[in-house]
């Protein structure tokens, strides 16, 4: 019987040591990305030079949004100059639309701040808390259900912490498409807007200087002028009215864009990326927390 004992003790040492080398091998690998996320990738990932190309589409967009908002505040002053209150009702709506665009200008700052952040923040917290917490529970029973709970944790911290990291640049890529669609439009607005107000101005000085019978009617006669020798851009509209309501749709169209572009879609790209993980790799998560049962020994029979 010794000498089985023996045997049994012999062979179960090599189960032991071999049953050790995995999470040695796991635990090091953690730690060795951990080093790599913290001292390296942090600092490329926090940098502002590694986002130039992204800073400068979101530099450009902004400067489109303060044209738009400087052109919808200017065309609405100019309407309150026309007589008998003609387009105060459109002036005022206007004027509302150029105030909002602030809202879609402190998206987009709000973008570029967190590219640098998210990126400091996913190496240099997320990754090595994940990659350690994966590490420690290596050595523990697989089989306790607070084990389990905690690899689950590692690894939903860090698809969450990517999904954040991912998720501004993605953004960035996909409403830098959406804005070139809109882009000729948005011109085009920015365009007739300044036409307007010059226009607009320059008539109501006109009429001051020359104190016509009926105000609104050379207004408008001056502005249907204009409208002849601009065809192209302001064709189709008949009076000063219908033209400042044309610019007030196309304002709230420009304005609608943005707000897509700013404020919805950064807010939507996450959550796809992260049905996208969940319906990828759903299944594999489960697969990598189950607790891996250790194969039953063959019953012995004497002799």
């Amino acid at each position: 019987m010794r000498h089985l004992h023996e045997g049994q003790s012999i062979d179960r040492e090599p189960e032991r040591s071999g049953g050790l080398a995995r999470p040695i091998v796991i635990t090091a690998l953690m730690v060795v990305v951990s080093l790599v996320s913290v001292f390296v990738l942090s600092g490329i990932f926090s940098s502002t030079e590694t986002y130039e190309d992204t800073f400068k589409t979101l530099d450009e967009k902004k400067t489109t949004v303060l044209s738009l908002s400087a052109a919808s505040a200017a065309t609405s002053a100019a309407l309150t100059l026309i007589p008998d209150d003609a387009c105060t009702p459109i002036a005022e709506q206007l004027a509302d639309i150029s105030k909002d665009f602030v809202y879609v200008i402190a998206a987009i700052l709000l973008e570029k701040y967190l590219l640098t952040i998210l990126g400091f923040s996913f190496f240099s917290i997320v990754v090595p808390v994940s990659c350690l917490l994966f590490a420690a529970v290596q050595f523990l029973d697989t089989g306790n259900p607070r084990v389990q709970m905690a690899r689950r944790a590692s690894i939903k911290l860090f698809v969450f912490g990517l999904v954040l990291f991912v998720a501004t640049p993605a953004s960035v890529f996909v409403t830098s498409k959406i804005d070139e669609t809109y882009a000729d439009s948005i011109n085009a607005t920015i365009q007739s807007a300044e036409q307007a107000t010059e226009a607009i101005e320059g008539a109501a000085n006109e009429t001051k200087r020359k104190d016509p019978e009926n105000p609104l009617e050379f207004i408008q006669q001056k502005l249907e002028d204009l409208q002849s020798a601009a065809g192209g851009v302001i064709d189709g509209v008949n009076g000063a009215v219908d033209w400042v309501r044309g610019l007030l749709s196309s304002f709230i169209e420009a304005f609608a864009v943005m707000l897509v572009t700013s404020l919805i879609i950064p807010i939507l790209v996450p959550v796809v990326i992260y049905l996208a993980f969940k319906m990828l790799f759903g299944q594999q998560q489960i697969i990598l927390v189950q607790p891996q049962e250790e194969p039953k020994a063959l019953p012995r029979h004497g002799r």
